[in-house]
């Protein structure tokens, strides 16, 4: 197939330090399903849930081209980083943007990411969305429905 200039904008990304943090999250409970799945359960459902082996970034490169995608914008869904307390929630953030960055470093054109964001704590938030546009290179970030389970528009 040739390359086109798709975009697909819906890409959930999930690197080991981010799995790790799920699966170690008091507020989370994880299992496995006999295909290999995680599945992690969070407030009164699931989150989320994760291929094993979750496909890299050359499994990824391969099924685009045979696709006819050309750019892949990686994300990170629910429950982000809103399912650890605000400083972990942080460290989490950055540790996971630079990971995007790294992978969006090794294959320009190909991987854009959207930044995690630590948004129990607005200058928190703040903080990492500055650094991970201006210094990662980021083209914007990841913002869900809600922020443990608060909606957006919550005082």
């Amino acid at each position: 197939m040739t390359m086109a200039n798709l975009i697909d904008l819906h890409v959930h990304y999930y690197t080991d330090t981010y799995v790790e943090a799920v699966k170690s999250a008091g507020s989370i409970s994880t299992y496995r399903r006999q295909d290999g799945r995680l599945v992690a359960k969070w407030r009164s459902g699931v989150a989320l849930t994760v291929v094993d082996p979750h496909p890299g970034p050359q499994e990824r490169l391969e099924m685009m081209d045979e696709l006819g995608i050309a750019t892949q914008v990686l994300s990170v869904p629910s429950p982000n980083a809103y399912c650890v307390d605000p400083e972990r929630g942080e460290l989490l953030a950055r540790q996971t943007n630079e990971e995007f960055a790294e992978i969006c470093r090794r294959h320009p054109g190909r991987f854009e990411a959207l930044a995690m964001l630590p948004l129990q704590e607005v200058d928190r938030a703040l903080g990492v969305v500055e650094w991970s546009m201006s210094e990662l290179g980021m083209k914007g970030a990841m913002i869900l429905s809600n922020i443990d389970g608060l909606p957006l528009d919550d005082p």
